[in-house]
């Protein structure tokens, strides 16, 4: 009996040594879970190309506003478009309305010409001395300041000329060949213009308005 438990005591003794060890050994060196379980983040070494690049990436696109020359607006009105007829009272044609009396004829007829290159077939015979707001005359708007360019040809030391209602803005001694004359309106705000001739007869061949 004795033997057993002096040999039992030795076995105690023994259990409890290497309980005690194994103690010492976890305080020792701790078991790390969270560096089991997550990953450190990658140290990214800021740089000077990195910080150009983060530069880069942040810069906001510009945004053009444009500018320049402003954009032009361009009318053409051709008697070339219309069929040959003789107008006797208020008729529009395109952009542009003809006056005319039963007895103060406005025509479109053909004649062929060219003109600074460009080639015409027919006219718009005014047939006399015009009235504005009345007979023959051609008339158009205008959107604020404009360019108007006349191809036209009439009995020499004629003038055609260029006018609202009140105001003329120009006149042009017309020429027996045909040729352009330009007038310009340089008022800001929208009017309606007439062409028409002082004396005789005038032909126009086209308007050209730029504005």
């Amino acid at each position: 009996m004795k033997r057993f438990y002096k040999f039992w005591m030795i076995i105690s003794a023994f259990i409890l040594t290497i309980y005690v060890d194994s103690c010492s050994l976890i305080s020792i060196f701790p078991k790390d879970n969270k560096s089991e379980n997550t990953q450190e983040e990658p140290v990214i070494e800021e740089t000077e190309e990195n910080v150009d690049n983060q530069e880069e990436n942040t810069t906001e696109p510009e945004i053009e506003t444009g500018g320049g020359e402003p954009v032009l607006t361009t009318i053409w009105w051709r008697a070339d478009d219309y069929e040959l007829q003789e107008i006797d009272t208020v008729k529009k044609l395109g952009d542009v309305t003809i006056e005319a009396k039963s007895d103060k004829k406005v025509t479109i007829k053909e004649y062929a010409a060219t003109i600074d290159t460009v080639t015409f077939s027919k006219i718009a015979d005014l047939g006399g001395s015009g009235q504005v707001g009345s007979y023959r005359t051609l008339k158009f708007d205008v959107q604020g300041s404009a360019e108007i360019t006349a191809y036209a040809y009439g009995d020499s030391s004629r003038f055609l000329l260029l006018k609202d209602t009140t105001t003329e803005y120009g006149r042009k001694e017309t020429s027996s060949e045909p040729a352009s004359y330009k007038f310009t309106y340089d008022k800001e705000e929208s009017a309606t213009l007439y062409l028409l001739s002082s004396a005789s007869a005038i032909r126009i061949f086209a308007i050209k308005i730029v504005m």
